[in-house]
């Protein structure tokens, strides 16, 4: 018998956020860049914080989106 575990939903965010690349550094994530200040879930709504490379970023609203999408 085969079994079969499903990564929680947390795991599953944490995965779709680390996906994400920064546009400024192509092949590199935004958790390898330490740009994510942490994850959370509560029920079906997933909280991302995000840390700017510096004040000002203007990557990080494409950034943002991108993360957006992703974990949907």
């Amino acid at each position: 018998m085969n079994t079969i575990i499903a990564p929680s939903i947390d795991e599953t965010v944490r995965l779709a956020v680390a996906s994400v690349h920064d546009p400024e550094y192509p092949g590199i994530s935004i958790a390898q860049l330490g740009l994510v200040e942490g994850i959370r879930v509560e029920g079906a709504t997933a909280f991302v914080d995000l840390i700017p490379t510096y004040g000002g970023c203007p990557a990080l609203d494409f950034i943002a989106s991108d993360v957006r999408n992703a974990v949907l």
